[in-house]
């Protein structure tokens, strides 16, 4: 059973690569030479964000922002057991600015309140409690039997984003040169008026989870167009409760006639949620399916633990219908 383990281990970490190698440059994910399945993610000061249709990107120069170092290798027991190892280097100052934005969002990673960004600084080498704080949250998002470096990768790259922007101010000056919200976007609760004629998706709803008052549930269907996609969204939001939710988080993936995928998803404003459910889909092979995750906020902040309930909530669903297999 061991050895069935450690063979179905290897076999999902390789498959994990290899889709990690197809969504990054060889500049950004490399292996590291003389360790043995070890990786190193560069994530650059830049800058990538979008909107309605309208897109943002810049990439920052700026000498006290060095890029962030996200080393991480892969051992006999990941991901059936425990997540791989993992080393976050460099990024020094960012590592500052972050946590002057956790105080500000209320976060308390460790009590700071009588120094100054300064002395913050100057102890950096003695004060590496925020570092742990970040560590803890990327082990936190760990569920056994789940690809995670995706995630990781991914939730490091947004706190990054959000650093700079906040460090720059430059997020309202972003927003306001961007375009108008496309016609394609989902947001809403009224569904298209040419839907009632459209032949109607069959959904399959899975159970509630609630967590701190807050709200989720999934949602799956089997589409075969992207025309589908929009159908099913149409329907989900003909109940006034879906169309209100504070999120409705989406990912598809598509076979076409002529063996071609197509795949996208939809935050909804829940920047990097929908990045994990699709990763999720392409990892375990789902195909002609369109899974939303449904978000009612209740009021307490759930931290970076709602990444990993929306990505569980998915999964159970999606393995519940079929569409993924179950690991044992």
């Amino acid at each position: 059973m061991q050895e069935n383990n450690s063979e179905n281990n290897e076999s999902m970490q390789l498959d994990e690569i290899q889709v990690l190698h197809s969504m990054y440059s060889t500049e950004e994910l490399r292996a590291r030479t003389g360790m043995d399945r070890c990786w190193l993610m560069t994530i650059p000061m830049t800058l990538s964000y979008s909107e309605g249709g309208g897109e943002y990107h810049h990439e920052w120069t700026d000498d006290l922002l060095e890029p962030l170092i996200f080393e991480f290798w892969f051992h006999t027991n990941y991901p059936s057991v425990s997540a791989p190892f993992f080393e976050i280097k460099g990024g020094k100052n960012w590592i500052h600015l972050l946590f002057h934005r956790f105080k500000r969002e209320g976060y308390e990673p460790i009590n700071v309140s009588s120094s100054t960004h300064q002395e913050i600084i100057k102890n950096y080498d003695e004060n590496i409690t925020i570092k742990d704080f970040i560590q803890q949250e990327l082990k936190n998002m760990f569920i056994s039997g789940m690809p995670i470096a995706f995630t990781w990768i991914e939730f490091l790259k947004n706190e990054l984003m959000s650093t700079v922007l906040d460090f720059h101010k430059i997020e309202e000056y972003i927003r306001s040169t961007m375009n108008n919200p496309s016609s394609h976007s989902h947001k809403g609760n009224s569904p298209n008026t040419n839907s009632a004629v459209e032949k109607r998706i069959p959904i399959i709803h899975g159970e509630p989870f609630t967590e701190k008052k807050s709200k989720f549930i999934g949602h799956v269907a089997t589409v075969h167009s992207l025309q589908e996609v929009d159908t099913m969204l149409e329907q989900l939001k003909e109940d006034d409760k879906i169309a209100n939710a504070t999120h409705n988080i989406c990912a598809y993936r598509i076979r076409t006639q002529g063996d071609q995928i197509l795949e996208n998803r939809d935050d909804d404003g829940e920047t990097g949620a929908a990045d994990q459910i699709l990763y999720l889909m392409q990892i375990s092979n789902a195909e002609n399916v369109c899974c939303v995750v449904t978000r009612w906020y209740g009021g307490i902040k759930l931290g970076n633990d709602r990444f990993r309930i929306i990505t569980n909530v998915a999964k159970k669903v999606l393995q519940d219908n079929g569409y993924i297999a179950s690991r044992k």
